[in-house]
């Protein structure tokens, strides 16, 4: 059985993905944190968060306009507390009238036109029921719809697992038509059931769609499934204090850009950056190569070097080794693998199977490339690193001793995995 959905949880997810996820990550946590609080009943909370997102990114959360449920949903949600907020004020406005008919068809539409595996009598029997229902729903009624959905509700386990998304988005419109039908105690019973079963399942809700219920929107603004989730001000709180917390840590000035955003001196800064820690001394690069040094460096190596490893060693002549990572040779350091000698970790053996011994990297290597890869770190207990030339350019191949190969497109690619990962274990 999946542990139930809770507050804390989420809320730890949320937090990790703006603090080390992708631009992606981070926006679509701000957004689904913000939409929850709005559907909870807590919407200074989610102005405040999305508030402090606008004022980093300049513009809404993007979940707000990025598809048309999603601004139906922010739409109708906004109608139901009296208008848009000030952070929205870029959204486009919505035709109300066309948007609630708009959703009401995509909900009771015909889900079942698509040929699906076979199944018990009592699975197919009862999403007949309910598409009967929804077929009458069409017309506005609310009472056929609520009735063949809580007949279809009462059979058994199989059926309901049978169309989980069916079953969630056709209890939504039955909620939304008897919420429009006045019937109040309705609309909360059905609302009350969808979100405690998704709870207890270990998942939220889908919100998207059911805030965009046009007459289930004010309920929400009300607060009317904060219950079942177990959100409350407490929560609401920690949810738009710590969130805003990690945007600023995240996102202010002076805060190191994701590595596709930096240039060269920038990258460098934030690998030393982010080894650094209260135990470890703080570390400077070393000077940059000169141009006298560089070309010294490629006679010697018979080759010139990748592009993005020259303009790294004319940003710094190599990089202190790290708890995770063996110093990066300058140019005075940089040998072919061929000749770099059979000496690997302190405390290697002599016998050609060490992991690292120079023999085992080249059995390693496709044939003929330890002829021409270039060393361009130490041989540490880490590992080591070469740059190989391959039929798109070079490579750059990490050999850990620990966790094996990894080949990287790029240098730039292995120095921006590593930044990464210090990233992730800081």
């Amino acid at each position: 059985m999946p542990e139930p959905w809770n507050p804390e949880s989420y809320l730890e997810t949320l937090v990790s993905e703006v603090l080390s996820g992708s631009g992606e990550q981070r926006a679509g946590a701000v957004a689904g944190a913000a939409l929850l609080l709005a559907c909870t009943g807590f919407t200074a909370e989610s102005d405040a968060l999305a508030e402090t997102w606008a004022e980093h990114d300049g513009a809404p959360p993007p979940e707000a306009a990025a598809h048309a449920l999603a601004h139906r949903a922010w739409a109708m949600l906004w109608a139901a507390r009296g208008g848009a907020p000030g952070w929205a004020e870029s959204v486009v406005p919505l035709d109300l009238d066309a948007e609630e008919r708009k959703h009401r068809e995509r909900l009771a539409g015909d889900r079942w036109s698509t040929p699906r595996a076979a199944g018990p009598v009592t699975e197919l029997a009862g999403l007949d029921l309910l598409r009967s229902g929804l077929d009458d729903a069409r017309g506005g009624s609310a009472l056929p719809a609520l009735e063949a959905l809580e007949r279809f509700l009462s059979g058994p386990d199989a059926a309901k697992a049978a169309g989980r998304t069916a079953v969630a988005e056709s209890a939504a419109l039955a909620a939304e038509l008897a919420a429009a039908a006045g019937e109040r105690d309705r609309a909360l019973g059905l609302l009350g059931d969808l979100v405690g079963e998704a709870a207890g399942a270990g998942r939220l809700p889908d919100l998207l769609t059911l805030a965009g219920c046009r007459h289930l929107a004010p309920l929400f603004v009300e607060g009317a499934i904060a219950g079942p989730l177990g959100m409350n001000g407490q929560w609401a709180d920690r949810y738009s204090g710590e969130l805003r917390a990690a945007l600023h840590a995240r996102l202010s000035v002076g805060h190191v850009p994701e590595h596709g955003e930096l240039d060269w001196p920038g990258l460098v800064d934030a690998v030393l950056t982010a080894r650094g820690g209260p135990d470890l001394p703080t570390v400077t690069a070393p000077p940059p190569a000169t141009a006298a040094e560089l070309h010294a460096c490629e006679s010697r190596l018979g080759v010139r070097l990748p592009e993005d490893h020259r303009t790294f060693l004319r940003t710094a002549n190599g990089l202190p080794a790290d708890f995770a990572f063996p110093e990066l040779l300058g140019t005075g350091g940089l040998a072919p693998l061929s000749t770099a000698g059979s000496a690997a970790r302190s405390t290697a053996r002599s016998t050609s199977d060490d992991p690292g011994s120079v023999e085992l990297i080249r059995r390693a290597l496709p044939d003929g490339a330890a002829e021409r890869a270039i060393q361009v770190s130490t041989m540490s207990d880490l590992g080591v690193l070469l740059l190989v030339p391959s039929t798109d350019g070079w490579a750059a191949w990490e050999f850990d001793w620990t966790l094996g190969i990894t080949v990287h497109p790029s240098f730039r690619d292995l120095l921006a995995s590593h930044l990464s990962l210090l990233r992730r274990l800081a």
